[in-house]
């Protein structure tokens, strides 16, 4: 597998080389073009500001290539600490089934009879409570209605 930073580095030299062949076949076609003389100096100031015109866009390149490796590194490192939570959770996910298969089966009958009588227990409290709510609303209700029909009869 190829290291991740060898890719920009690839790419980099890449973009150079095609900027240079560019250049030069750029001055290749002007020096054809162009039959007159041209000077040293004026060689060397056209050369200066197509190496400076070169430069500038390969710092560009440059710089939306670290831009990119910076993300690219950011998800990394949020993929690598969900996958480390996940992780632990597996591992305590399996922790917790093999401690359910470690489990005598009588055992766990055992628990579900207890629930299940629970679970009978609290049925029968929730219906008296119903049944003793449903006979207090009556009596109050006919305690009212006798009190306001005494009260209004005087």
């Amino acid at each position: 597998m190829i290291d991740p930073i060898l890719i920009p580095i690839f790419i980099i030299s890449f973009i150079v080389v095609l900027i240079s062949e560019l250049v030069n076949s750029h001055s290749l076609r002007k020096k054809h073009a162009v039959k007159r003389e041209v000077t040293p100096g004026e060689r060397i100031q056209q050369s200066i500001s197509k190496l400076s015109s070169s430069s500038q866009k390969i710092d560009t390149i440059i710089k939306d290539i670290v831009q990119d490796i910076k993300s690219r590194q950011t998800v990394l490192e949020e993929l690598k600490a969900r996958h480390h939570t996940l992780f632990q959770k597996e591992e305590e996910l399996s922790k917790r089934v093999q401690v359910l298969n470690d489990l005598p089966l009588e055992v766990a009958k055992y628990f579900q009879q207890i629930n299940e009588q629970t679970l009978q227990q609290m049925e029968k409290k929730r219906a008296r409570r119903d049944n003793l709510m449903f006979v207090l609303g009556i009596v109050v209700t006919n305690i009212i209605a006798i009190l306001l029909v005494v009260f209004r009869g005087r």
